[in-house]
Parts: structure tokens; C-alpha cells; sequence
């Protein structure tokens, strides 16, 4: 998979890569992760190589959308 495609992982996994030190603004995005979900909401977690971590709210509309474009990925090259 390139380094530059979002994919969604767990908060237990965003935890985990805390623990171990050494992803920058991992510890940012689980602190915005959780207060997320202690306000009732389900945070989406997307890492990728390039950009670090985005924490989407899935219950903001306006959020959802992109949630859901990034977790079918990349739309396939147009044939023409």
C-alpha cells in the first residue's frame, strides 16, 4: 500500500502506536479521538505515512462524507 493513502485504524491501534513512541502527533490525535467519544460521538482514526493522523467526527455530517470517500479509497483511473 503507498505511504500516502489514508487507512482507518482502530483507536486501540492509535493507542498502541502511542505506547510505542515514535509517531508524531499520535498522541494529539488519540487525545482528540477520545474527546470525541466522551461527548458521545464515534470518532473515525485515518493514518498514513506522509501526513500523520486525521480524526474525523462520523456524526458531523459534513465529516461523514469524507469519511466514507476515505474509506473506499482512491477512485480508479478513468478509461477513456
Amino acid at each position: 500500500m503507498p505511504s500516502h493513502r489514508w487507512r482507518s485504524i482502530s483507536e486501540e491501534q492509535l493507542a498502541r502506536m502511542v505506547a510505542q513512541g515514535g509517531y508524531m502527533g499520535a498522541g494529539s490525535a488519540l487525545q482528540r479521538a477520545r474527546i470525541l467519544k466522551k461527548g458521545g460521538h464515534h470518532p473515525a482514526v485515518f493514518h498514513n505515512r506522509l501526513d500523520g493522523f486525521m480524526v474525523l467526527d462520523e456524526d458531523d455530517p459534513a465529516q461523514k462524507k469524507r469519511v466514507v470517500e476515505l474509506r473506499r479509497g482512491p477512485k480508479p483511473p478513468s478509461r477513456r
